[in-house]
């Protein structure tokens, strides 16, 4: 007679396997979860990129449009106290000898602490830099950021923005990004 061989899995070896089982899958999850986190961060950033990109050139586009010379410049600061703004003459009617008929914009934060988070908003027609009333154009918000500081110094505009992810919390780097740009531009319809 012959004797036949049963092989079969005892407990030890179902309990060993079952734990191989866990770790593995245990590992497939943490990293799961560190992928999903970090695209998380990176969807952050990237908007808060976009958005101060966009904010920036906005800005510098039409400040490449302004026009002036060294007496008159075309572009103004505005920092009072009670509102902290820059103001842009454009030449829309194509009259260079005559800045009367140019259109000013404006881009006006909330307060007048440059340093404060707030909105920036911007008019697309204001009679001049010191007008602080309601725009006579199209006002919408451009961005809402940390920090905007405007520095005018001849003959270039420097424009710097930093805004993070939520403006109101302190900055994360993995839970509220931060980003800063800062760009110069000498507009060519200036002479100096």
């Amino acid at each position: 007679m012959k004797k036949i061989n049963h092989h079969a899995i005892t407990l030890t070896e179902l309990i060993v396997a079952t734990t191989i089982m866990g770790i593995i899958l245990l590992g497939i999850v943490s990293l799961d979860v560190a992928v999903r986190q970090t695209q998380q961060v990176s969807e952050k950033s990237a908007k808060v990129v976009m958005d101060v990109s966009a904010a920036i050139t906005h800005i510098l586009n039409n400040a490449t449009l302004a026009v002036g010379y060294q007496a008159d410049q075309g572009i103004q600061v505005i920092n009072d106290g009670s509102f902290y703004g820059l103001y842009i003459r454009q030449d829309t009617s194509n009259t260079p000898a005559n800045y009367a008929d140019d259109t000013w914009l404006r881009y006006l934060g909330a307060t007048g602490d440059p340093t404060t988070h707030h909105d920036i908003l911007f008019c697309s027609s204001v009679s001049g830099p010191a007008d602080t009333a309601a725009c006579g154009g199209t006002e919408y918000p451009l961005i809402h950021v940390s920090s905007i500081n405007y520095t005018l110094t001849p003959p270039y505009l420097e424009v710097t923005v930093i805004s993070r992810h939520d403006p109101t919390t302190a900055v994360n780097p993995m839970k509220n990004p931060s980003y800063t740009l800062t760009s110069r531009i000498t507009p060519p319809g200036h002479t100096w």
